[in-house]
């Protein structure tokens, strides 16, 4: 049997069906033309202002220093230009973090924190400005503007060895104790005095 629903949904369909049909049955006036205005329109000025033109003799900078020309580099300035102060690279700011000895070939995990960098690196790499050079059990040695530095491999505190404490035991909960119903007490059967055996 059907679902109500249903069947209100189909007889809705079934209407507007019907009602579209005998609105075209009906055949409909054509709508009348409709005149659009035309509004007058204010004409735009779209021609272009005259440039001023000027003699040839006032781009011979632009001709003696064509604008795409690779060869074509700024003029020399009096003015001083400021020059950012240089880093003191005579000790690297490098840790290492990690030696990985994998077969016959070394790599170590480096990091940096100018600029903010953390990456695995071998030997003639470059990391932070400084070169690899070595990769040793315990150590790595960077170079740098014929300067060399051994970084030992950072030494991180041993886990505290701290037994776990063994739980307090606790109660047994009834599963599900909440939920359930009190029990009655079971129903005895007792001899009355006044049963008949």
């Amino acid at each position: 049997m059907a679902n109500p629903v249903q069947v209100i949904l189909a007889t809705g369909i079934l209407l507007g069906l019907g009602w579209a049909a005998y609105e075209a049955s009906r055949g409909l006036p054509p709508l009348p033309p409709t005149e659009v205005e035309q509004s007058p329109v204010a004409e735009l000025d779209l021609s272009l202002p005259e440039v001023a033109k000027l003699p040839l003799a006032n781009y011979v900078v632009t001709l003696e220093r064509p604008l795409f020309k690779s060869s074509r580099s700024p003029e020399a300035s009096s003015t001083p230009q400021v020059v950012a102060p240089r880093q003191d690279t005579s000790t690297p700011n490098i840790r290492v973090t990690a030696i990985i000895i994998r077969n016959d070939e070394r790599s170590a995990m480096l990091e940096s924190s100018t600029p903010p960098e953390h990456r695995l690196v071998t030997k003639g790499d470059s990391f932070a400005g400084w070169e690899i050079t070595q990769i040793a059990d315990h150590s790595v040695t960077v170079a740098s503007g014929g300067r060399e530095h051994r970084i030992e491999l950072m030494q991180f505190p041993p886990p505290q060895t701290r037994r776990p404490s063994r739980p307090e035991k606790k109660a047994p909960v009834p599963r599900n104790s909440r939920f359930r119903r009190p029990q009655k007490p079971p129903i005895r059967a007792t001899r009355q005095p006044n049963d008949i055996d």
